[in-house]
């Protein structure tokens, strides 16, 4: 099932089945990135690689995890019947992350901005097919409430799939509001058709059409839309590739950059890693914060 992600249920980091502890989600996988993005995770930020806008990852901080999450997953976590019920869940669990983590920029209604987000979200996943699961949904509130405040510490509970669709491989399917589709598991709708992406290497295709994306480019290469290939992101020093560049650094003036650590000089929020540019200074912004920044 692939989806894009909006809200806290749909940031951070990617997981899948067998993906990394750390950002419990729904099952599935968006094409081009490697990550998995299915019905949960977080927010629009960067996992992998800098450019023009900012939109690049590797934004370290200073922050220390918000408490050690439990080292196993408790038996008796109690279920979230229904998608509003989560919605509410995951938003209070989310703006109080946030203050927890001293976000500096926590909108004064924060609650229910996250709320009306996640609604809208979980309706475009029903309405892709996908069916709510409540224990699953009761793992993955959870998992959200312990993690730490940059998300880098792993999860207790593994991955559950709290939406899920039910369409197998090879058939038909659509690909619906916030690029949600109904096929089961990590299958994602390609071409019409609920189909397993594989990861590929440089030089390999990765899209095709109309930016369809057809497999998964490894770790440190991004499909790049001029030759619908996977390809390198560009180092420091490095002409930059469609104004890409590798993590830690941006595009400036056509060549890849490095970002500059919390305390530097800074008149836009792309310059600093931390991707948060205040008073003129590159500030703190862990990942908590950028899920409810405005």
């Amino acid at each position: 099932m692939r989806t894009l992600i909006v809200c806290i249920s749909c940031l951070l980091g990617a997981c899948g089945p067998d993906s990394p502890a750390g950002t419990d989600s729904g099952s599935g996988t968006s094409g081009g990135t490697g990550s998995d993005t299915s019905a949960s995770e977080t927010a629009d930020v960067p996992t992998s690689g800098g450019t023009t806008d900012g939109s690049s990852s590797g934004g370290g901080t200073s922050e220390a995890p918000t408490g050690a999450p439990p080292l196993e997953c408790p038996g008796d976590i109690p279920e979230i019947s229904t998608p509003e019920a989560l919605a509410e869940t995951i938003a209070a669990i989310t703006c109080a992350k946030a203050e927890a983590c001293g976000c500096p920029a926590i909108p004064a209604d924060c609650v229910a901005q996250e709320i009306e987000g996640n609604l809208e979200y979980y309706q475009a996943l029903s309405d892709s097919g996908q069916t709510f699961d409540p224990a699953c949904a009761g793992v993955f509130a959870f998992n959200e409430e312990v993690v730490a405040c940059d998300r880098d510490t792993p999860s207790p509970c593994p991955h559950c799939p709290w939406f899920d669709g039910s369409l197998q491989e090879g058939a038909a399917c659509t690909v619906g509001q916030f690029g949600v589709d109904g096929c089961a598991g990590t299958l994602t709708c390609v071409l019409g058709r609920c189909t397993q992406l594989v990861e590929v290497g440089p030089g390999e295709p990765c899209e095709e059409g109309a930016g369809d994306t057809i497999a998964l480019c490894s770790g440190g290469h991004f499909c790049r839309a001029s030759t619908d290939v996977c390809t390198p992101y560009p180092a420091l020093g490095e002409a930059c590739v469609d104004g890409r560049c590798e993590s830690g650094s941006r595009c400036e003036s056509g060549t890849c950059v490095a970002q500059l650590p919390e305390g530097s000089g800074c008149t836009i929020d792309a310059e600093c890693l931390s991707f948060r540019c205040l008073d003129g200074a590159c500030a703190p912004n862990s990942l908590a914060c950028r899920l409810v920044a405005n």
